[in-house]
């Protein structure tokens, strides 16, 4: 049997129940007050479909990722970049659409400090062997890194971002 969440918008927008009780697609609300729920935004107050994209899923500030064959890529006002698979160290069994799936992997930050540097926060399973969820790219995404504890990586990273960091890291 099929589990759903219907969403009362213009049209309506269906979510599925995936095992373990995830959404997809993923749902995520905007300071704006939309809703991004997959492909579509929802303007929550008159609950109408006010966008719609090509890509897989959209999310707040304009961030839209795409699942490709082997790897993921992340648009934002007519800037884009791609994640292999490989970099993120993701299942090789596993499509990138399943890995979105199966982990509800998500980009809830990003931070572009000049043409070359880009720090993308949030976005790796936990399965992954790096306690925190960063990685960095100092040539405008043609190569991304894990951080890794103690690495010498810390130290550039974004302020509050760090702080958050290392309270996840102290969780048991």
């Amino acid at each position: 049997m099929l589990h759903q969440i219907l969403l009362n918008s213009q049209p309506p927008v269906a979510l599925a129940i995936l095992p373990g009780g995830k959404n997809w697609p993923l749902l995520s609300l905007g300071e704006d007050g939309r809703i991004y729920a997959g492909s579509q935004v929802i303007e929550a107050t008159i609950g109408n479909v006010v966008a719609q994209s090509e890509a897989t899923f959209v999310l707040p500030y304009d961030v839209e990722v795409t699942a490709l064959i082997d790897g993921y890529r992340l648009r934002q006002k007519g800037k884009e970049c791609q994640l292999s698979a490989q970099t993120l160290q993701l299942d090789a069994h596993k499509t990138p659409l399943q890995a979105l799936q199966d982990y509800n992997l998500i980009m809830t930050s990003s931070d572009v400090a000049n043409d070359n540097e880009i720090w993308l926060a949030a976005i790796l399973p936990d399965a992954t062997p790096s306690p925190y969820l960063l990685v960095y790219s100092n040539d405008a995404g043609e190569h991304w890194r894990n951080l890794v504890e103690d690495g010498p990586l810390l130290a550039k990273v974004p302020a509050a971002w760090l702080e958050g960091q290392r309270r996840r890291v102290a969780q048991p």
